[in-house]
């Protein structure tokens, strides 16, 4: 249901303006942490459509093939309608930006985008500022008129796109074997519970996953807007021109990156208020925190609904594990981890964490009891460094064959727990990832 907003300025736009801002945030890469910054502020409200919002935040870098999926989400927020784009980019590249995105408000990493959102929404409702226009032309997603037999766009009984809408093809049932209606669908790279640039073309038998591809819209060299703002996938790596690196702010982001994850993951499981509690945690945790962390995990625990429904989802154990590496092998009782060979850390008395099941609950568990040991290993750590090859990285990484690794933990299951699944798992997407296909620019949010 659509509520009007009433005309700007009138009197319903002006009561509106002091509810809270319903906000999408587009995450491109290096986004930071702007969602966290806006799950954290109560004047502001952070949903999982385009359709919900009036404000659209974009955090980061957005690269060439990512500008019209970006364009297709600004022009799915119904008017009135304001951007903000929040930015650790040079002057040159904020100059791009602004020439890029008039009407957009452009923010660095220093300013307070909660408060610009606030103001940028009030604007636009009370008329002082003008509702932003559709960045792209009104036209037909695929062309029809004129296709097929009947010139309707369809070449048959499944073919086509008749009326402009894709008609379902035929295949096996992947559990039974009888012949079902698929459909296959494009989703990212700014879908909520997807990492940033992920797009999935995704073939359904009913609700139940058939097959998955990768698109890569994400290039080796890719240039664009703007520049990465520091994220905690990065800040966890170090500042390449300052090697050793000092451990306690390593872990510090690895904690920040865990917290982070986990505000997110709460609110896909509808745990709005939690999540927010997590967000503000994660802005700049401390050691002292450590007993906030643990009641933390006891109080999940005991969470019906998030123990439930991500007990035995996204199983990913053994071989399939190994692959994946990281949070998702520990998770599956496999310790593997960088910080094993340093002596610096052996020093501290670090051990991996492991869990056992490799499922969805086992995944945030292991995050948490990593975000809880980090902190630990940080008050603990003094001016102590490491080198490059004992770092292990926060964010989740990609394996070489996204498509197959994603394949074997997706298919045949129901859509729900598959975009679970790839939330718990959350890997870190790099160039290249969509194995050689090329970008498809008319990716939908």
């Amino acid at each position: 249901m659509v509520v009007s907003r009433g005309r700007p300025g009138g009197p319903l736009a002006r009561l509106a303006a002091g509810a809270e801002v319903p906000v999408f945030v587009a995450r491109g890469l290096g986004a930071g942490d702007t969602e966290a910054r806006l799950l954290g502020t109560s004047a502001v409200r952070v949903v999982a459509s385009p359709r919900q919002a009036t404000v659209l935040v974009v955090a980061g870098h957005v690269p060439p093939g990512m500008a019209e999926p970006l364009a297709r989400v600004h022009d799915q927020i119904p008017p009135p309608r304001v951007t903000v784009w929040r930015t650790g980019a040079g002057a040159g590249a904020l100059d791009a930006i602004r020439a890029a995105w008039p009407q957009a408000t452009v923010v660095g990493p220093g300013d307070d985008v909660a408060a610009t959102v606030v103001h940028a929404y009030r604007e636009v409702l009370l008329g002082r500022r003008p509702t932003e226009q559709p960045r792209l032309a009104d036209v037909e997603p695929a062309e029809w008129r004129g296709v097929g037999p009947y010139g309707q766009g369809g070449s048959g009984m499944t073919g086509g796109v008749p009326y402009g809408r894709p008609m379902a093809g035929r295949a096996d049932d992947l559990r039974d074997g009888l012949s079902l209606d698929v459909v296959r669908v494009r989703m990212g790279p700014f879908l909520p519970a997807f990492p940033t640039g992920l797009v999935l073309a995704v073939t359904f038998a009913g609700d139940v996953v058939h097959a998955v591809e990768v698109d890569d819209l994400l290039t080796p060299g890719d240039g664009g807007l703007g520049a990465p703002l520091p994220d905690d996938a990065a800040d966890s790596r170090g500042d390449p021109a300052a090697r050793p690196v000092r451990i306690d702010g390593l872990e510090r982001a690895r904690c920040r990156h865990h917290l982070r994850w986990l505000a997110r993951l709460l609110r896909l499981y509808g745990l709005e208020a939690l999540g927010r509690r997590v967000a503000l945690m994660a802005a700049a945790p401390v050691p002292e925190d450590i007993a906030h962390l643990r009641n933390l995990h006891r109080r999940l625990e005991r969470a019906w609904v998030l123990g439930r429904v991500t007990a035995g989802v996204g199983v990913v154990t053994g071989d399939a594990a190994a692959q994946w590496g990281g949070v998702t092998a520990r998770a599956a009782g496999l310790a593997v981890d960088a910080r094993s060979g340093s002596p610096a850390y052996q020093a501290l008395g670090f051990a991996p964490v492991t869990h056992e099941a490799g499922d969805g609950r086992d995944r945030w568990r292991q995050r948490l009891a990593e975000a809880t040991q980090a902190l630990e290993l940080a008050g603990r750590a003094g001016d102590a460094t490491v080198d490059d090859d004992h770092i292990e990285p926060a964010g989740q990484p990609a394996p070489a064959d996204l498509a197959g690794a994603l394949g074997t933990a997706l298919t045949g299951q129901e859509w729900g727990d598959a975009l679970a699944t790839v939330a718990s798992i959350d890997p870190v997407v790099h160039p290249g990832a969509g194995a050689d296909r090329p970008a498809r620019a008319e990716a939908a949010a």
